[in-house]
């Protein structure tokens, strides 16, 4: 590799497959001093036999060998994320030499945050990332900071400080994904709070598809036309997760359709009303966290597909004014790829060896380095052909 080469080797990919278990969403970014510049996005959606086998694993159903099942999508995952990042570069005149780092989040079958057998568990074999592009990947970002006492999670609030703070003002930072989480910014820019509020698309989205058969609510429009039954809503505002107090962390093997069986027993409610009492139960929770943590002179900023959720982010804003709520859309960030963004920042604080504290986020009692580095191989895959090797 020439020498103007290793200078243009400031690129860095970062890859985000949440809890809605619908894709991959891949993004390209380059830093200019502090400030990331995005300079392509790709989203790949999940094969359905995926999707299934991903539904089996994190709710622990399905008649398969739960291990075998586990290895085949831990394969499988990383052939799917060395192709998302592919055609992410195929739409830039960037090469697979230039980009210094993947971060590659994984998909999370399991977070268990707490006591000395504490593990978060994600599938995708950064192998296979590395092997199949070429590119040095970045993966296992939660495990150092639960040895170091933390959750493990939410990772995010440390980059949403980073580069949506605005100073002189408070900000709360809310990614509705399968789960929401808030980012609590002061007006210096330093994190105060950082956790999981609950469910934000999850059970919505759940729920949609075995009435509706679709996979989500689009825009909310079904929940809009029916109405929150408050006997269920007091119920699920009194399960034991959201009433803990922060830090605290969960996912899609806690908040999932058995779990809301267990709340909607013995009421007699339509399926309209169960889904509008979802949307409301997802945004009281974050209103909560919201109205708990900052001024009404703060901002807020909402990323994650649940924006798109038109009358959730209507119920939002009435909870919450008069705070403004706006998306990262209006600071330079589709509200889709922030999280995926988040992870590319994270790769390269690991690749510089930097160091993260987030005490005030997860409760970790020491600065952790997060990430385990799965080097480049010495020769690069023409993923157009199979099992064909090409030296540089």
């Amino acid at each position: 590799m020439d020498h103007k080469l290793k200078l243009e080797r400031q690129y860095y990919i970062g890859l985000m497959s949440g809890s809605s278990l619908d894709g991959i969403d891949a993004v390209l970014a380059r830093w200019y001093g502090e400030k990331i510049h995005i300079l392509a996005t790709h989203f790949q959606s999940y094969p359905d036999i995926l999707r299934l086998k991903l539904r089996h694993l994190v709710e622990g159903s399905g008649s398969e060998d739960p291990l075998h099942q586990f290895g085949q999508t831990h394969s499988l995952l990383g052939h799917h994320y060395a192709k998302a990042v592919l055609q992410l570069l195929a739409q830039t005149q960037v090469i697979p030499a230039q980009v210094a780092a993947i971060g590659c989040h994984g998909q999370t079958l399991r977070h268990c945050p707490g006591g000395e057998s504490a593990y978060s568990l994600q599938a995708g074999d950064p192998h296979i990332v590395a092997r199949l592009t070429g590119i040095t990947t970045v993966s296992h970002f939660r495990q150092a900071d639960m040895i170091a006492g933390g959750q493990g999670a939410p990772l995010a609030p440390v980059f949403h400080a980073a580069t949506l703070s605005e100073p002189g003002r408070n900000t709360a930072v809310i990614n509705i994904g399968g789960i929401a989480n808030i980012s609590i910014i002061d007006q210096h820019g330093n994190v105060i709070y950082g956790y999981d509020t609950g469910p934000g698309n999850a059970l919505m989205n759940d729920w949609s598809q075995s009435h509706l058969n679709q996979p989500y609510d689009d825009g909310g429009t079904w929940a809009s036309q029916h109405h929150p039954s408050p006997v269920l809503l007091d119920k699920l505002l009194s399960d034991v997760f959201i009433q803990k107090k922060p830090p605290k962390s969960s996912g899609r093997d806690y908040f999932h359709l058995s779990w809301l069986q267990k709340h909607i027993h013995n009421l007699s409610l339509s399926p309209g009303d169960i889904q509008a009492s979802l949307c409301e139960f997802t945004a009281r929770t974050i209103a909560d966290a919201i109205g708990n943590h900052t001024p009404e002179q703060a901002r807020v900023i909402i990323c994650g597909g649940g924006w798109h959720n038109h009358f959730l982010v209507k119920r939002i804003r009435a909870l919450c004014a008069p705070r403004e709520v706006q998306s990262t859309e209006s600071l330079g960030i589709d509200p889709d790829f922030v999280e995926a963004a988040a992870f590319a920042w994270l790769a390269r604080c690991c690749i510089h060896q930097q160091p993260l504290w987030l005490k005030s986020v997860t409760g970790a009692a020491l600065p952790s380095i997060l990430g385990s580095i799965t080097p480049a191989p010495p020769t690069l895959f023409d993923y157009s052909h199979p099992g064909v090797m090409r030296h540089e």
